[in-house]
This record gives C-alpha cells, structure tokens and sequence, in this order.
C-alpha cells in the first residue's frame, strides 16, 4: 500500500496533534519542532491503493487540515502550525526522490548547475568589461 508521508516543520511547541485516515485515528503524539532541522516529527500513514483523506489536527487550537489523496498519490507534505492554523505545502522534489533514487543526481544538478554556470560566466576572461571612467581633475 502506498504511504504518504507528513513531516510536522515549525510552529509545534509540544502540543499534542492526531492524524486521522478517513476520520479514524491513526498516530497522535506531542511534538516539538527542533528549529535546528525545523522538523518536530515525520510520521508515516499507509494509504489505501483507491486514495483516501488525511487529516492533522491540533485538538488543543482550533487548527486543522484535510488533505484529500487521489489513487495511488503517497505523496510528502510537510505541515507547518503557523500564525495558530495549519498549513501545508508539498514537498514534490523530495517525493520524486523517495520514489526513485536514481533521480537524485539529476535532482541535485537541478539545484546547483544553474549557479555553476552564473559562476563561470562572472569569472570568465572574454566577458565584455565597461571601462573604468577616467578621473576628472578639477
């Protein structure tokens, strides 16, 4: 079965919080985010193959979230308590990465090919250079 996986980021300062699979409850535990990582914990649900709807409360404040899986997504969400509501952002590269990591080489070049290349356009001896202006004397 696949499994998405929710990675609870910033904003938890050890308040209790459930994750539910279609209304029933299925982890709950207190958390607390470790701003050194900005991750407070990474909790993992199966998820029938027909997709289903998971939700991550915070009984404690009015903060929920529904997330609404279609048939086969396993998707990584990270979900941030921030300003007392829920948030939640995919992490979609991360995703691709977990499925396949053949990719992640292609993924890491991605990020850093693009400054490699600025970096030896700045540094290169046949780039057009303005002349410096002469000092006026007065």
């Amino acid at each position: 079965m696949p499994a998405i996986t929710l990675d609870l980021q910033e904003g938890f300062a050890g308040e209790a919080v459930e994750v539910r699979l279609d209304g029933a409850l299925v982890w709950r535990g207190e958390v607390r985010t470790d701003w050194s990582i900005g991750l407070a914990e990474r909790v993992e649900v199966e998820v029938s193959p027909k997709g289903g709807t998971v939700g991550v409360a915070v009984p404690s404040r009015p903060a929920s979230i529904d997330l609404v899986l279609g048939p086969g997504e396993a998707p990584v969400l990270g979900v941030s308590l921030i300003g007392g509501g829920l948030v939640a952002l995919g992490v979609g590269i991360a995703n691709l990465a977990t499925r396949e990591l053949a990719l992640v080489p292609l993924i890491w070049a991605h990020a850093v090919l693009p400054g490699l290349i600025a970096l030896a356009w700045l540094v290169s001896p046949s780039r057009a250079r303005v002349p410096a202006a002469e000092p006026t004397r007065s």
